[in-house]
C-alpha cells in the first residue's frame, strides 16, 4: 500500500501494538500490526509517522552514500570476530553467571544477535566484525541477559544498567552501522 506517497508493506501477526521498520540498505517501511487491526487504521499510524519515517529513510541514505564501496573478505571477517567473541564472551559470563552452551556466527539482514533461550544458543552477526569491541560486548551481554530474561522489559533493563550503565549510548553507536 501507499501512504503519503511512502510505499509500505504491511503484515499481520498474533501482536498488540503496531510497529514501523525501516528496514536497510534501501530504506523499504515495513508495517507490523495486530491481525485484527484494518488497513485504515495502520494508514493513519502511517501518516501520523510520515515525517519520521522520511528522516529515518534520508539517514540511511547518507549512510549508504557515506560507506566505502569495498570488496569484503568474510571469511577473514568471520576469523577476527570468532577469536573477538572467544575472549570477550567468557569474561562477560563470568561477570554475569549467565553461559551459553554454545554460540556461532552467521550473516544476518535484520539482527545483531539472537539467543535460543532453550537451548542457550547464541548467534552473532557477521557484520559485527565491521564494530567497535564496545559494540560487541553491548551485544554479547545483551544476549546472555536473554538467557535469563526473554523480554525487553523492565528486569530486562535494570540488567542492563547494572552490568553495563551506559548501554545506551553504545546501542546509538552500533544503530550507525548497517546491516547489508
Amino acid at each position: 500500500m501507499i501512504i503519503e506517497g511512502i510505499l509500505v508493506e504491511v503484515k499481520k501477526k498474533a501482536i498488540k501494538n503496531i510497529h514501523i521498520h525501516i528496514k536497510a540498505p534501501a530504506g523499504n517501511v515495513l508495517v507490523t500490526a495486530p491481525k485484527q487491526i484494518n488497513d485504515a487504521t495502520i494508514a493513519r499510524v502511517v501518516e501520523d509517522k510520515a515525517d519520521w519515517i522520511r528522516k529515518q529513510q534520508e539517514q540511511m541514505k547518507g549512510r549508504m552514500d557515506s560507506r566505502p564501496v569495498v570488496d569484503i573478505n568474510w571469511e577473514e571477517q568471520r576469523k577476527q570476530l570468532k577469536m573477538r567473541i572467544a575472549k570477550l564472551l567468557p569474561r562477560w559470563e563470568r561477570i554475569t553467571g549467565l553461559y551459553c552452551q554454545t554460540w556461532q556466527i552467521r550473516k544476518m539482514k535484520t539482527r545483531w544477535g539472537s539467543c535460543n533461550i532453550k537451548t542457550k544458543k547464541i548467534w552473532f552477526n557477521l557484520h559485527l566484525a565491521q564494530t567497535t569491541n564496545r559494540c560487541l560486548e553491548y551485544i554479547i551481554l545483551h544476549e546472555l541477559l536473554h538467557i535469563k530474561i526473554a523480554n525487553h522489559g523492565k528486569e530486562f533493563k535494570e540488567n542492563m544498567d547494572k552490568y553495563m550503565p551506559n548501554w545506551r549510548e553504545v546501542r546509538k553507536e552500533l544503530n550507525q552501522y548497517i546491516i547489508f
